[in-house]
C-alpha cells in the first residue's frame, strides 16, 4: 500500500515495497486521495512486479478481480481531471503539504505527551 509513500517525513525514509519486486511478487497500490489531498475521490491504480509468476495463478487473479469489483468507480469528472492533476501539479504543492502535515503532527505529538496515562514514542 503505497498511498502514503509521498507523505513520509522524519529521519526514516519511506521504502516502497516495489524495490523488492525483482526478488518477490509485489502488488503496489497507489491513489490520488492522499498525495493530492482529495479524500473521497477513491481513484487509484495497482502495479504488479512478479518475478515468480505468482500473479498468473488463476485463483489469485480471480481474488484481485473480486476485490476491485467491489470498489465503486470514481465520478466521470474526477476521471477527466486526472491527466491535468498528474501533469500540472507543481512540486511546491507537495512540499507545502508535507510541511503542514509535519507541523500538525508535531502539535499532536506535543499534546499527547502532556497526557499522563499515554506514552508516545
Amino acid at each position: 500500500d503505497e498511498v502514503y509513500g509521498h507523505l513520509a517525513f522524519g529521519g526514516n525514509p519511506f521504502v516502497p515495497m516495489g524495490v523488492f519486486g525483482s526478488v518477490v511478487p509485489v502488488l503496489t497500490l497507489g491513489s490520488l486521495s492522499k498525495r493530492w489531498i482529495v479524500p473521497g475521490w477513491r481513484l487509484g491504480w495497482f502495479v504488479t512486479s512478479d518475478p515468480t509468476s505468482t500473479f498468473k495463478n488463476p485463483k489469485i487473479v480471480e481474488r484481485i478481480k473480486k476485490y476491485f469489483d467491489i470498489c465503486g468507480a470514481p465520478a466521470t469528472f474526477i476521471q477527466a481531471a486526472v491527466p491535468r492533476i498528474l501533469e500540472q501539479t507543481e512540486e511546491v504543492f507537495f512540499m507545502k503539504t508535507i510541511n503542514i502535515l509535519k507541523q500538525t503532527s508535531d502539535i499532536c505529538f506535543d499534546r499527547i505527551k502532556e497526557i499522563p496515562c499515554i506514552t508516545c514514542p
